[in-house]
This record gives structure tokens, sequence and C-alpha cells, in this order.
């Protein structure tokens, strides 16, 4: 771990103009409206007044009063638009303060690392969801004081007071149209769209996992006991019991003061229910005769099946649902490629399989399916020493009871 005095040191000109380089295009700008092809192409002059307007903040740990707004547009998911929620918010954060914030970011990172268990997949550097098998949903939404998990962590007071000062008295204003909101006043949570959020969501959940003692409790592979798994807020608790694992989720609820279980629907039949959101959001466009058969067939890969092959690397297929699988892969191809006319009855038919197969030409989704999960296997097998890889190859102790689990 870096010392104290290293990762509270303000942030050269280099990086900061690092940061500004790697900016994303095409970003909506927050409410100063400055957007960040403006600070990536800007002259040398203006470089120098961010650079020193950035480093005075980290001097003084106090934020200009327009970094502390964000705008929120709500966006309509489905549903009647008259309930609030049916909407999801799009919060807009000045594109300055990111800056500032990706350099605080640099400075948690490798400390972080040091504090945050094995069990943690989400916002981290070369792990992903599929790392972490996963049931549970929404484990809590808040907890107690941030700043205090923090210094019971031991991060350098210096990066607290600079975080307590963007996160402490920050305000959104809502934008529909050309109407704006007065400022309205958050007290609870992280900021959505802050780079920092991530890491300190992490950190507030690492104080609620050891507080519940539940990684002391679980099965025993590889040599060593593995109690839960994490991606993000989603966690997955194992036992070697019923009893134990109600313990176990009754520590956390009393830690985590809250707790929501997600729908109880298969991982298949929940994807495919996303998929069909996707397809029927976008069967317009796939019925349309103006559009190319190549051009929907990219809308189909690009935005429908991502969404049902998520997290399909640890998925165990049987032939069934691999089967519900290619039904809905050909209904959205009969619905690309239409109808055609039978050559015997001279009517209107829908298109049988094999003339389906033969239009796309491109391996269907178990294929994919089936290489994604060479793929993962092969990922997991180069992460020596991680808990992956002790999993991968390790061989549970004790025995199964006969009969259906």
């Amino acid at each position: 771990m870096e010392t104290n005095n290293t990762i509270c040191l303000a942030p050269s000109k280099e990086e900061i103009h690092e940061h500004i380089r790697n900016l994303k295009n095409h970003k909506a700008p927050g409410e100063d409206g400055i957007p960040g092809e403006l600070l990536k192409n800007m002259g040398n002059c203006l470089l120098e007044y961010v650079s020193e307007l950035i480093k005075e903040v980290w001097e003084k740990e106090v934020i200009p009063e327009e970094w502390q707004t964000a705008l929120k547009y709500p966006i309509h998911k489905k549903g009647d638009k008259q309930l609030c929620d049916n909407y999801r918010g799009i919060a807009l954060l000045n594109v300055t303060y990111k800056v500032l914030s990706k350099c605080i970011l640099n400075r948690i990172k490798p400390w972080a690392e040091d504090i945050l268990g094995d069990y943690q997949a989400g916002f981290r550097q070369n792990r992903s969801t599929t790392d972490q098998i996963f049931i549970l949903k929404q484990i809590f939404q808040k907890i107690g004081s941030l700043l205090n998990v923090l210094r019971q962590f031991k991060l350098p007071q210096k990066l607290i007071n600079l975080i307590k000062a963007n996160i402490l008295h920050t305000e959104i204003k809502i934008k529909v149209g050309n109407i704006l909101s007065q400022g309205i006043s958050v007290s609870t949570g992280l900021r959505q769209g802050d780079a920092l959020s991530p890491i300190l969501f992490n950190i507030a959940l690492e104080k609620v996992i050891r507080e519940s003692r539940i990684e002391e409790n679980g099965i025993r592979l590889g040599g060593c006991i593995i109690g839960v798994l994490a991606y993000a807020d989603d966690i997955a608790l194992l036992a070697e019991s019923k009893e134990n694992l109600k313990e176990q989720a009754g520590k956390l609820l009393d830690t985590a003061k809250r707790i929501e279980k997600n729908d109880e629907l298969t991982e298949i039949k929940a994807r495919l229910q996303s998929g069909n959101k996707c397809f029927y959001g976008l069967s317009n466009v796939l019925k349309a005769r103006t559009i190319s058969k190549n051009l929907k067939i990219q809308l189909y890969r690009t935005l429908i099946r991502p969404v049902v092959m998520y997290g399909c690397e640890v998925w165990t297929l049987r032939k069934s649902n691999q089967n519900r699988l290619l039904i809905f892969e050909r209904k959205i191809l009969r619905t690309i490629f239409g109808p055609c006319i039978d050559d015997t009855t001279r009517e209107w038919r829908i298109r049988k399989n094999e003339e389906l197969k033969q239009l796309y030409q491109i391996p269907d989704i178990i294929r994919e399916i089936k290489k994604r999960r060479f793929q993962w296997a092969g990922h997991a097998w180069r992460k020596e020493g991680t808990l992956i890889r002790m999993v991968q190859c390790g061989i549970p102790q004790g025995k199964r009871p006969l009969g259906r689990p």
C-alpha cells in the first residue's frame, strides 16, 4: 500500500491533462454547459487555468458551489407516464468536477484493493459478474456515515476531507424539456455519474460484510472457507446447511437493516423476459421494409442478444432451456426475414427452421453461448492464486446426502 504522504500529494499538471485527454466524447455536459470536447481541445493557457483551479481545490479542500449541483433528467422506462416509479433519472455532473473526481479515485484505488475482501468483484479491474455467481438483489441502499467508515479503514484524512467536500451539501436540479427546477438538497446516497461512487460503495459494503462476520461461515473449498460472493450490491451467501444459511442471512439483515430479494425467476426465464422487452420495443424497426435485413440482423446482435446472453458464461443449459433460447431467436429471425410464398399452395406462410438457418448463416445463440463459456473458462484458469481459480479447481469436503437437494 502506498504511504499516506504519497497518496495525499496534489495532482500534477501532467496527471490533470491526462484525465482531460481521457474524457469521453459526445457526452452531455453538466449545468455549466461545458462539454468534454471543449476541455480536450482548449489551448495551453486554459489548461493551465484548469490545473491551477483543481490544485487550489485540493489544497483548500473546498469545491466550487457549481460543482455540487447535478442536472437530473427523468427518462421514461415503461408503463404509465403519470407514475414516477416508471422513470429513471440520469444525472449530469460538470465535466471539470469529473477531472477532480478521477484524481481522487486514482489515489483511493490502490488503498481500496488492500481493504476489500476477495469476495467482491463489482467495480474492480479484471473482475466481472460471471466471476461471482449470484441471486440476491439490493442488500441495502444506504448505511451509516460513510466518512466514519473511511476513518475506521484509515484512509488519510486529506482524502476524507476531499471526499466530504464532494458528497456533502450537494443538490440536483430536475430538467424536463426547457423547464429547470430549483435546486433540491441531497443528503443521502452517492452521486450518480461520479467516478468515486462505485469504489465508495464497495468500501461501505465491506464494512457491512465485516461487521456481520458472514465470511467466517461457509463452504470449504480448496483449503479455504467461502461464505460470501458479491458483485457490487449483489450478494450470494454460501453455507453447508439451510440452518447456517438462515443464520448468515439474519446477520447480514441485522447489519444492513434492509434487504430485498429479487423475483423468483429462473435465470433463463428472466433473461428471455428482458430480451422480449427489447424485441417488442424494436418490433416496428425489425418489420420495416425500408430497412435492410443486414441492418436488422446487426440490431438484433447488438441490442437484443447481449441482453439475453448476459451472464451466460456460467449457465448450465439443459436441452429444454436450449430449445427455449432457439425458439426466441427464431421468432426474431422470422420477424426480420418475414413470410414467404409456398411453392405448392402459392400462399403466404412462415419460414421453416431450415430456411431460417440458410438465410441467417451466422452461428446460432447456443453456439455463441458455448463459445463464451470456453472463453470464460480460459479466463478463469489463467487467474492463478485467485478465489475463482480455487473454486474452479477445488473439491468440496464432505458428502451430499442422497436425493434431490
